[in-house]
């Protein structure tokens, strides 16, 4: 009994030391291929296009950044208001200051702020700049500018504007009417959003 117990301690003795053997040498050649991965890196190239998801979107290009945002008028309804207006025929029936009865503007006071403001009165299919340089909607950004050049700078950076597809490139972020009403761009006051409080549930 005693030689039987002799013999199986002798054979894990044996197989202890080679496993243990193996494993010594199966970590040096795992360092070894990290220490040579580390000094040599080869680049990794992951095709992400199949993780995108498709957006109609318009370059944007500054100084400091060239991105891609969605477009915003596959979304209007009414575009183009040149389907529904004809300036010669709104201002005979004198509704060029207000065909859209319905839309409260609630941008900023009336001394500052009309609808023409913004809204090319003789071509209703585009936007304008202060200067009166015609902007088409889907670059609304450049007329958000104007005024809110922080929060351009920040959208431009990448600090302020919902970010569509993560943090990989491509870029693609929602433009400034893609949050926010132009016509009345400030958000409802609202409770935080934290989970299992019961608070705004």
């Amino acid at each position: 009994m005693r030689r039987l117990f002799i013999f199986v301690l002798a054979i894990i003795t044996i197989l202890a030391v080679g496993c243990s053997a193996e494993s010594r040498s199966h970590s040096k050649s795992l360092v070894t291929q990290l220490e040579h991965t580390s000094m040599h890196p080869e680049p990794i190239d992951i095709d992400i296009s199949g993780l995108l998801l498709e957006y109609k979107t318009v370059a944007v290009e500054t100084d400091s950044a060239s991105f891609q945002t969605l477009t915003h008028t596959d979304k209007m309804e009414k575009y183009p208001c040149s389907s529904c207006h004809e300036p010669q025929l709104d201002s005979a029936l004198k509704i060029e200051t207000e065909p859209h009865w319905n839309i409260k503007l609630d941008h900023a006071s009336s001394d500052v702020m009309t609808c023409a403001t913004c809204h090319t009165i003789d071509n209703l299919d585009s936007l304008h700049t202060l200067a009166g340089t015609p902007v088409e909607y889907d670059h609304s950004y450049q007329v958000c500018a104007q005024c809110h050049s922080l929060q351009y700078g920040d959208w431009v950076g990448g600090a302020h504007g919902k970010r569509m597809e993560g943090w990989a490139e491509p870029r693609v972020v929602e433009s400034c009417v893609g949050c926010h009403n132009p016509h009345a761009p400030a958000w409802d006051k609202r409770w935080p959003a934290v989970m299992g409080s019961g608070i705004g549930e």
